[in-house]
């Protein structure tokens, strides 16, 4: 993959390494871009468009958009539908995260050099990984015991990739997302355990089923 010529999707989501990300694609500088990139077999990068508020977060600022995080995720499309005026139905998939250098270009779509982020962060430990997934096997019993009802699961691999599957799956706002995407592994896997031991702690020991509203859910 060229970072050195990376066409950027800008969106209000943040992407994850191995995520899935579904796209209908309708605006016309973007059904070129996919175009080109599918012409090109090449992957597009995938950034936070609007910068939340007092997110202390690298940015860059970009052609129709006072500011965009500079950091993001590669997306590789591994399936396409095109229709006949010209849109695109896409599946996706992260690969890997990028950091903004500069633009090159904004018409007809914006264009980066970028460069690798994060390749000099030690992956997690297994012990780390065995905590994250004890806490968070811990919090879905907790959950389950204050609703009731069956808790969500997700398949997730208790492998490196742990931190980054649970980042994407929980439904936290876009700020801790992008924070998540930034942080090196081990960081973040501390960060995810006192997040689900404080949401944990609000669970009340039992509660009607059904009736527990709750700000973390699965995507």
């Amino acid at each position: 993959m060229d970072l050195h010529h990376l066409p950027l999707f800008p969106l209000d989501m943040v992407l994850f390494p191995g995520a899935p990300l579904a796209l209908h694609i309708f605006e016309p500088r973007y059904r070129t871009m996919i175009g080109d990139c599918l012409a090109q077999q090449t992957e597009f990068g995938v950034v936070l468009r609007r910068v939340p508020a007092g997110l202390a977060a690298a940015t860059v600022s970009a052609g129709g958009f006072d500011q965009i995080c500079a950091v993001g995720t590669t997306a590789r499309i591994v399936e396409s539908v095109r229709l006949q005026d010209g849109r695109y139905y896409l599946q996706s998939n992260g690969v890997r995260r990028f950091r903004i250098t500069a633009i090159v270009s904004d018409t007809p779509y914006l264009v980066a050099r970028a460069e690798p982020y994060g390749t000099a962060h030690a992956p997690p430990g297994r012990a780390a990984q065995l905590r994250l997934r004890r806490a968070l096997t811990q919090y879905w019993q907790a959950l389950q015991a204050a609703t009731g009802q069956p808790a969500a699961t997700a398949d997730l691999d208790d492998g490196p990739t742990l931190a980054d599957d649970l980042a994407h799956a929980l439904q936290v706002d876009v700020a801790q997302k992008q924070r998540w995407l930034e942080h090196p592994p081990a960081g973040r896997i501390d960060q995810m355990i006192a997040r689900l031991r404080a949401e944990q702690a609000l669970l009340p020991p039992t509660h009607p089923a059904g009736t527990h509203p709750h700000p973390w859910a699965w995507n």
